[in-house]
């Protein structure tokens, strides 16, 4: 019985993670242009900003850009940030793709954004593989606690 509440609760929380996961995951490959439904658009950086670990109040280093006159001080879908290789190559003045998402706030590089990098990409499959493992897991001990009750009754 303790194993089946525990399969049980395992099975859920890897099922409302996945929730999560998934869209996260058909939203990145949209970004990057492998699945149909970004929408692209040309824009020009007319701001770049940079934030020093010390003023940061969660002690990192954070660059941004900003396109089409939009306020870089600002949150919003007018601006980004990026990885400090991009951010040190970005000038102001250059054309830059952007993407964004139906049903998403946010704006994204199409390629070299944070959001997108390599590194998110193999945590969220990951994590994705976990969510599914647990709730495999919590599938074959529901069914083995149904057989086991079943055999009983027979």
């Amino acid at each position: 019985m303790v194993r089946a509440i525990a399969a049980i609760l395992i099975g859920g929380c890897s099922f409302l993670l996945l929730l999560i996961t998934a869209p996260k995951l058909y939203e990145m490959l949209q970004i990057e242009g492998w699945i149909p439904g970004g929408r692209v658009q040309q824009v020009t950086i007319t701001a770049k900003a940079h934030r020093s670990a010390e003023e940061s109040q969660d002690g990192r280093e954070v660059f941004w850009i900003a396109w089409n006159g939009g306020d870089i001080s600002k949150r919003g879908a007018h601006r980004t940030s990026v990885f400090e290789e991009k951010w040190v190559a970005l000038k102001v003045g250059d054309p830059l793709e952007i993407v964004s998402i139906p049903g998403s706030s946010g704006t994204y590089l199409r390629h070299g954004d944070i959001y997108v990098s390599p590194g998110n990409f193999v945590f969220d499959i990951v994590l994705l593989l976990l969510e599914v493992l647990g709730i495999s897991f919590a599938l074959q001990v529901l069914v083995d606690n149904i057989r086991a009750w079943r055999g009983r009754d027979a």
